[in-house]
């Protein structure tokens, strides 16, 4: 990774260095990356029953759509409301075209999501600057 990164960014092709990968490599013995965290889904039903509609709705609604559409950032930041229909008992949800290059749709079915983004819907601004 440093190689094509110095390759890339400075323009310098490290194998020009005969000694500089062997020490690098010296360096790495004993080195253990960091793990990423990740939500569970305890996580997630945690913060979708605790954390107050008041302030936090909105996360709410994008973690949902997040979550249940397994998005991207460019997915969500992309994601309009005009995307999402409500139609009884389920959510038909657009994902917008992304680095897939391709449009998905899916549903989403669980009642309490639903309800949690009706709510959203509903208290939003019909005015609102961005959709």
């Amino acid at each position: 990774m440093l190689k094509a990164t110095l390759n890339v960014k400075e323009n310098i092709d490290v194998r020009k260095f005969p000694t500089a990968v062997p020490h690098l490599k010296s360096k790495l013995v004993g080195y253990q990356g960091r793990k990423s965290k990740i939500l569970t889904r305890e996580d997630i039903t945690k913060c979708i029953k605790e954390a107050d509609d008041e302030r936090n709705l909105l996360n709410k609604a994008v973690l949902i759509l997040g979550v249940s559409a397994a998005c991207r950032r460019e997915e969500l930041v992309n994601m309009t409301i005009d995307g999402i229909k409500d139609v009884e008992f389920i959510l038909i949800i657009k994902v917008p075209y992304s680095k897939t290059h391709s449009e998905r749709t899916l549903t989403v079915s669980n009642s309490e999501y639903i309800k949690i983004y009706q709510k959203y819907r509903d208290l939003r601004p019909a005015h609102a600057s961005s959709r």
